[in-house]
């Protein structure tokens, strides 16, 4: 039983599998502070990458940013082109999308309180920043609710913006509210 495994139902050999080879790494960021959390898309012909950055490490800080570096190969010369950090939260788990030809980068955000009270999903928002042209960004602007990586992407009933919220919440970058 060790060598099989099951998934959708379909049943297969571990030997089955395709195999991969690993040529190289390549560190295209290192400031010391921990960094993960790592999502990665191409937009326009170049490579994003985005990841949550913080100098105090894992848990919920508020000097915690979300990063979104660029580069033209996806190897080397990465350059970064938006860094946000929302008050009072820590912001963690981004993620990319295109939408509407433009680039979002979206992001949870947790409320950090001195307190060790509960926390519950209230203290969770979802906030994002936006390009249309990969260098000039916009945000973070609250987007309501919360996000979750579910990559939920439905059109709003006004069928001109998308939502990737979990509560089903609305963005457009300028304009929807509903």
């Amino acid at each position: 039983m060790g060598s099989e495994w099951s998934h959708g139902g379909a049943d297969r050999r571990v030997s089955d599998t395709p195999s991969i080879q690993i040529d190289g790494v390549h560190r295209v960021f290192d400031d010391g502070a921990h960094n993960a959390f790592t999502y990665m898309t191409l937009f326009r012909g170049r490579y994003y990458l985005c990841f949550r950055s913080c100098p105090e490490g894992h848990m919920l800080f508020t000097t915690s940013r979300i990063r979104v570096l660029v580069s033209d190969d996806g190897i080397s010369e990465w350059t970064q082109v938006c860094e946000f950090q929302v008050p009072e939260r820590d912001v963690r788990d981004p993620h990319l999308l295109e939408f509407d030809d433009k680039l979002f980068v979206y992001s949870g955000a947790w409320l950090v309180t001195a307190d060790d009270r509960p926390r519950d999903l209230n203290d969770h928002l979802g906030f994002a920043a936006w390009t249309a042209d990969g260098a000039q960004w916009h945000g973070p602007r609250m987007a309501g609710g919360d996000v979750r990586p579910l990559h939920l992407e439905r059109r709003c009933p006004r069928r001109d913006c998308l939502s990737v919220w979990s509560t089903a919440s609305w963005l457009r970058p300028d304009t929807c509210r509903g």
